[in-house]
């Protein structure tokens, strides 16, 4: 059966295991759910969502100063995991305003962190200047086009979409010395009425992040063992027919919808939804933190 997964610089392990059928076919179906595409096709896809991100970006005030390493939550269990030590260098794919490249600054000595959108690079970088942190590095760049010339200790992404498919899996690994770990949505998690716009409007989007257990099937194929943290959170709040608007015209835009169509649409649902003037809405979230030593 043909490869279908190959990279020159791979080695005769990754080699062996992409010969594998069952592998192969997970990987097909992979594609075949979340439909990335090429790594252009992701580029494409990812220009398309800076105004949306960066709508919400907007909104961001940087006050923090004098960070706390948290108590609970992904960078707390990877320091007590012995994962993240003092001498420990690491990379944050997709870093966002660096929540966790900032905690995890506190625990290791040197934090790279890289992210597409450029609202989110220059919020993450005030925040690096008003906290006088010297060790965290914050460059706007794709995971696509990020070629490093050394590898870390430790190689972590969080709610990304980068991670797409066995190839950045790979690449993951490969610039790994010691662990990668990946954050990710889990089965039962939803924003009540974001989900219920999507299904009214017939949208099916493209490239969104992977579910967890997709990853752990072509890690156990790979002969990976994961270790498994798990986190629940749930939120309720009220959405105003402005903040609707605000929120989600560039959201629809993604998806073909012009400024006009989007704003149309948006009142109709909101009409036929709200109560008292607002969206009583809530968002269920469960994720999986999934740690594993590289195969390299």
């Amino acid at each position: 059966m043909p490869l279908l997964y190959n990279r020159n610089n791979m080695n005769t392990s990754y080699v062996k295991a992409f010969d594998d059928p069952e592998l192969n076919r997970i990987c097909s179906e992979w594609e075949q759910t979340y439909r990335y595409g090429t790594p252009e096709d992701r580029k494409q896809r990812a220009a398309k969502w800076e105004p949306y991100y960066s709508y919400a970006y907007k909104k961001y005030q940087v006050t923090d100063s004098g960070i706390v390493f948290p108590k609970e939550g992904a960078i707390a269990d990877l320091s007590r995991a012995g994962v993240l030590e003092k001498d420990s260098s690491m990379l944050d794919i997709g870093c966002g305003t660096g929540g966790h490249t900032l905690a995890a600054s506190q625990c290791c000595s040197h934090v790279d962190a890289i992210d597409c959108n450029e609202a989110a690079i220059e919020i993450l970088r005030q925040r690096i200047a008003v906290n006088h942190i010297d060790n965290v590095r914050a460059d706007c760049i794709s995971w696509e086009d990020y070629n490093p010339d050394t590898k870390y200790d430790t190689v972590f992404s969080s709610m990304c979409p980068a991670i797409c498919n066995i190839d950045e899996l790979m690449r993951m690994e490969s610039i790994s010395s010691k662990y990668c770990v990946l954050v990710t949505v889990m089965k039962g998690s939803y924003d009540k009425y974001r989900k219920m716009l999507l299904q009214e409007l017939d949208i099916q989007p493209e490239g969104m992040i992977t579910e967890g257990s997709v990853y752990l099937d072509v890690l156990g194929q790979l002969g990976r063992e994961a270790q498994v943290f798990n986190y629940e959170e749930h939120y309720e709040y009220q959405t105003s027919l402005d903040e609707l608007i605000g929120q989600y015209v560039s959201y629809l835009e993604i998806f073909g919808l012009s400024r006009s169509e989007a704003e149309s649409q948006l009142r109709r649902f909101f009409e036929r939804n709200q109560k008292n003037g607002v969206l009583y809405d809530e968002t269920h979230m469960k994720t999986a933190m999934l740690v594993w030593r590289t195969g390299v």
